[in-house]
């Protein structure tokens, strides 16, 4: 958290500047941090727990995985039905 204080103390040429407490939030992934920067943009931080997160592949590797092997039937039955 201090690294944000120090960001902001940068940003702004103010030594020492503190930032209010991030509001916590609970996800189904695992947790969120917003804060509300002096300027009035939102900074957020999306945090995930290993044990709430599934490891599993990511949808377009399945996909590309499917068309491969949709085309390698394709063409295998190509060949059996030139012959």
């Amino acid at each position: 958290m201090d690294a944000i204080d120090k960001a902001a103390s940068k940003v702004h040429d103010i030594e020492g500047m503190k930032m209010t407490p991030p509001i916590k939030t609970p996800t189904p992934y695992g947790g969120r941090l917003t804060w509300k920067l002096p300027g009035g943009n939102l900074l957020i931080v999306h945090l995930k727990d290993k044990k709430k997160v599934i490891q599993q592949k990511r949808w377009s590797i399945v996909c590309v995985k499917i068309v491969f092997k949709l085309f390698y039937f394709y063409e295998k039955k190509k060949f059996f039905l030139i012959r």
